[in-house]
C-alpha cells in the first residue's frame, strides 16, 4: 500500500490548489484500494478516466515501477515533486501575469486622466 501513501501525499496538494476533480478520482482510487481492488486495475481505470498529463505520468511511472520492481516510493515522491514544481511555475506564472495586466491598467487610468486634465486646461486657456 505504498502507492496509497503517495496519492495522500498528492491529494494533499491537489486539495491545496483547489482541482476538485482530480481529488474526487483520488478519493475513488483510495476507495477502490480498500475494497481489495488491485493496484494495476485502480490505477489503469483512473488513468482511463483523465486525460491529465500529469495522472497520465503519475500512473505510469507507478506501474512501471511496480512491474519491474524498483523503488515505488521514491518514483511517487519524485512524480509528486515534479507534479507540485509544476502546479506552482503554473501559479506563479498566473500571478506574474494578473501582476502586469493590473499594472498596465493602472497606467491606462492614470494617462488617461492626465490626458483629460491636459485637455480640460486647454480648453479652459
Amino acid at each position: 500500500m505504498i502507492t496509497v501513501v503517495g496519492l495522500h501525499d498528492m491529494k494533499k496538494q491537489l486539495d491545496k490548489q483547489k482541482l476538485k476533480p482530480i481529488l474526487l478520482e483520488l478519493e475513488r482510487v483510495n476507495r477502490d484500494f480498500q475494497f481489495g481492488v488491485s493496484v494495476e486495475d485502480t490505477l489503469e481505470k483512473f488513468k482511463e478516466r483523465n486525460s491529465y498529463e500529469e495522472v497520465q505520468q503519475f500512473i505510469d511511472g507507478t506501474l512501471i515501477t511496480k512491474s519491474k520492481g524498483g523503488n515505488l516510493t521514491e518514483v511517487i515522491e519524485n512524480i509528486t515533486s515534479m507534479i507540485t514544481d509544476k502546479i506552482n511555475v503554473q501559479q506563479e506564472i498566473k500571478l506574474a501575469t494578473a501582476q502586469k495586466k493590473m499594472e498596465a491598467k493602472m497606467k491606462i487610468d492614470y494617462y488617461g486622466r492626465r490626458q483629460t486634465k491636459v485637455k480640460g486646461k486647454q480648453h479652459c486657456s
